[in-house]
């Protein structure tokens, strides 16, 4: 009888010692399952914030880049390369920069303008607006300028606004656009009237 007595306190202690080892596993489990979950909602946080701090940036730059002066409006357009919104509002300030006088044409040409606009227009192919702007900036850059007309073509200019209007035909201010750039780039250059 002792020794029944003494296999079932060692089986009884086995299974409380199994029990133990059992609920500390789950224990450690349950901690490890929610500092998972601390992480991955801190790594949420930390996403969404930068979200904004990224969304504030691009606002700023917007509002900016719709005042800025030649070489600002340029290094707007490419410090933003991906945002479309940006790079429309930087073509359409380009744009207002050169209409407004002939020595902005100059400071945005030398500034890299030229270059920024056709590649803001190659890489939003698909964004009506910054094809129209873009295509008004170069019309306006070239208007009156044969060494423009030259650096514009010479960059792609022809091949960026023919782009433009074959990707949005049924845009009417792509398309007018488009089309006095092209009379702008071909006007007086026998070379870019045959290309």
């Amino acid at each position: 009888a002792a020794a029944k007595a003494q296999a079932e306190a060692a089986r009884a202690r086995a299974e409380a010692e199994e029990s133990m080892a059992m609920a500390a596993a789950e224990e450690e489990a349950a901690r490890q399952l929610q500092e998972q979950l601390r992480a991955a909602a801190a790594a949420e946080r930390q996403r969404k914030e930068q979200a904004q701090r990224q969304a504030q940036r691009a606002a700023a730059l917007l509002s900016e880049v719709q005042s800025a002066g030649p070489a600002r409006a340029v290094e707007i357009l490419r410090q933003t390369a991906d945002d479309a919104q940006i790079q429309a509002a930087g073509c359409r300030r380009l744009w207002e920069l050169s209409a407004a006088n002939d020595a902005n044409d100059s400071r945005i040409a030398a500034a890299g303008g030229i270059e920024a606009v056709l590649r803001a227009m190659g890489g939003h192919v698909g964004a009506a607006g910054v094809q129209k702007s873009g295509c008004g900036a170069l019309r306006s850059l070239m208007y009156s300028s044969p060494e423009r007309k030259a650096a514009v073509a010479a960059a792609g200019g022809l091949e960026a606004v023919l782009r433009a209007m074959g990707a949005h035909v049924g845009a009417a201010a792509v398309q007018q656009d488009g089309c006095v750039a092209l009379w702008n780039l071909a006007y007086d250059s026998p070379a870019n009237a045959l290309a």
